[in-house]
């Protein structure tokens, strides 16, 4: 429920500073409603180390694709993954490790002796607790050798604190990147690592405390006051000065004399939060601020005309996700609104461990499933197109169930064109009855393509395109009196004959057929598990074939049947995840990664269950998905 608050005050005793501050202290709490939605396809970048933590980006070889880097706290190693082109991105991307670091935490690229070349930089806490330098000096062919590279620590760094973020920021204006330094525990501050005039040599690099801190977690370079020049934004997650604050640049001139900055609170003093992005929101041209709280909150500082700021609270349902880690602000769906990407650790058991947040215009926003209830404890994000399909997709890493490197594509369609009709509503061109007796089944009149079990056996009419892969398919059926009938989906011939066809089928039947009927899919095919989705299930197959289940929230129900008449079915089949919608509401979905037996491409099918049923179909319309 969204809160109100009325609020009087006399402006003639209360001065405008303290106005605005009282102002800020106000918080709207934004309606979030649970929603279903299709789980993400995963993809494995790299799994074969343990505790990955942290993922940047970066273009190192200069192809113009990002490659990533990851420290894996637990296998004690820095990585560095190239992209591989769009083509194999869905394989595990070439790797090299840079530099074996015990307590690694995060690692970014940087260009830090001024060469034009992006080189590797880690930071590591526990008992190492130093800033570390990898550089490539080997010949380009030998690129991916991990003995071509070498790992030095700066001096400055060494043992003093347990170093957990870093970006590179020329901020004294003189001898290139510098780089921007937060830590955690005792002892803890921000600050930076100015570089020497010789930058090559760690030894001359000096480190500049500008704040206490308890444990930070986001630290980015931002021009928060429009000035010109590149001011720090933070997150500091413990201790007595917790909350979302930035430090106001002085200057280059300045900080060559080490001046300090000043510190400016943005909200959520004394609370414990999180990773934290900048992003414009609501539209309005203003960058605002968006971070992760714990247990399951984020809250929204969106930035006014006058430079305060108006806090907004979402509450996630915490019932279905773990404790909140992360969170993105990016356009996901093509509706042009700002949604929110969150991921969580602590996410056991059927938690989820990463959801996206869709904003709706002038209503409540929508928590949606991405990943499914695979993984425990995920991180930052970074969200690119890292297929070239024309959407972002979801980059991140988990820690605790070693799920390692990943990304979660994308499902929503990045369409090749619009809706096209595959049925003229005059004849049954570009379709064909299976088997091949059943053509008197099929019919055309007033528009309708009309099926009637003649046999006591299923008849199917086939759409002409057999190898369809990525794609929508939208239509309309009516059941003038009960039966069964469905659409089968990336269909093939049947080897074994004992079918016409084989794939997954979307069900439909009339009201009171039962769950595993009407809006249910079901799995025909040769040699592999048939599994059940009923309606209402939001069915996970793992790459092993091992199936789990959750519910839909708020799914099609028979109630929403409009018997005799006119139904709307929509099915989306995008990559290994397949949605089912009857009048508008999902109905079933399932994403299929098992290793065997999945069906990438196939066939469309229209399907006559039984001898003397009639089903209808019209406004049939096809949309290739990239």
């Amino acid at each position: 429920m969204t809160s109100v608050f009325l609020l009087t005050i006399r402006t003639a005793t209360i001065s405008r500073p303290v106005l605005l501050s009282l102002l800020s202290c106000l918080t709207l709490n934004a309606a979030v409603e649970y929603a279903p939605g299709p789980f993400w396809k995963r993809h494995t970048i790299d799994d074969s180390s343990r505790g990955a933590d942290g993922v940047k980006t970066g273009d190192i070889n200069g192809d113009g694709l990002p490659d990533i880097v990851t420290g894996w706290e637990e296998g004690g190693e820095v990585r560095l993954y190239l992209h591989p082109g769009h083509a194999k991105a869905r394989a595990p991307w070439p790797c090299v490790t840079v530099g074996k670091v015990q307590n690694a935490e995060d690692a970014i690229f940087a260009d830090l002796d001024g060469d034009g070349r992006l080189e590797v930089v880690s930071l590591a806490e526990g008992k190492t607790r130093s800033v570390l330098w990898h550089r490539f000096t080997g010949t380009a062919d030998q690129f991916m050798q991990s003995g071509q590279w070498t790992t030095s620590a700066f001096p400055a760094t060494a043992g003093a604190q347990m170093w957990m973020q870093a970006a590179a920021l020329n901020v004294d204006g003189q001898h290139g990147a510098d780089l921007l330094l937060g830590s955690k525990g005792k002892d803890a501050t921000i600050g930076w690592l100015q570089a020497p005039a010789a930058a090559t040599d760690p030894a001359g690099w000096k480190y500049h405390p500008l704040r206490e801190a308890g444990w930070i977690m986001s630290l980015a370079p931002h021009d928060m006051d429009v000035d010109g020049d590149t001011d720090i934004f933070f997150t500091d997650r413990k201790g007595p000065r917790s909350g979302v604050f930035w430090l106001g640049n002085p200057g280059a001139e300045a900080d060559r004399a080490h001046a300090a900055w000043q510190e400016h609170p943005i909200g959520a003093q004394g609370r414990e939060v999180m990773f934290a992005d900048i992003a414009d929101v609501n539209g309005d041209g203003l960058q605002d601020v968006i971070v992760a709280v714990k247990p399951a909150e984020v809250l929204l500082f969106l930035r006014e005309s006058d430079s305060t700021w108006k806090k907004q609270s979402l509450q996630l349902h915490a019932d279905t996700i773990g404790d909140a880690k992360a969170v993105k602000a990016v356009e996901l769906n093509g509706d042009g609104l700002t949604d929110l990407v969150f991921t969580c650790e602590s996410a056991k058991g059927d938690r989820e461990g990463i959801v996206w947040l869709e904003q709706q215009k002038d209503a409540s926003w929508k928590q949606r499933p991405l990943g499914g209830p695979g993984g425990a404890k995920f991180d930052l994000m970074q969200l690119l197109d890292l297929d070239n399909d024309g959407d972002l997709d979801v980059l991140t890493c988990e820690e605790h169930d070693q799920l390692g490197v990943i990304w979660y594509e994308n499902p929503h369609p990045a369409a090749s064109g619009d809706l096209k009709a595959i049925f003229d509503g005059k004849t049954l061109s570009g379709w064909r009855a299976l088997p091949a007796g059943t053509a008197g089944d099929w019919v055309v009149r007033d528009g309708i393509i009309a099926g009637t079990g003649s046999q006591d056996r299923q008849s199917f009419l086939v759409w002409k395109e057999e190898d369809l892969t990525d794609f929508e398919l939208d239509l309309n059926y009516r059941l003038p009196a009960g039966g069964n009938t469905g659409i089968q989906i990336r269909c093939q011939p049947d080897p074994t004959g004992k079918r016409p066809l084989i794939g997954y089928h979307a069900d439909i039947g009339h009201a009171g057929i039962g769950d595993a009927v009407l809006g249910a899919w079901d799995f025909h095919f040769a040699g592999r598990e048939e599994y059940s989705c009923q309606r209402g299930d939001r069915l996970m197959i793992d790459e092993n074939g091992k199936a789990s289940r959750t519910a839909i929230t708020d799914p099609f129900v028979p109630a929403d049947v409009r018997e005799r008449d006119w139904n709307h079915v929509r099915v989306v089949a995008k990559g290994r995840n397949f949605t089912f919608f009857i009048n508008g509401k999902p109905a079933s979905e399932f994403m299929d990664n098992a290793a065997a037996g999945r069906f990438d491409s196939g066939g469309i099918a229209l399907q006559i269950h039984d001898k003397g049923m009639s089903v209808e179909f019209k406004d049939i319309q096809l949309r290739k998905l990239k």
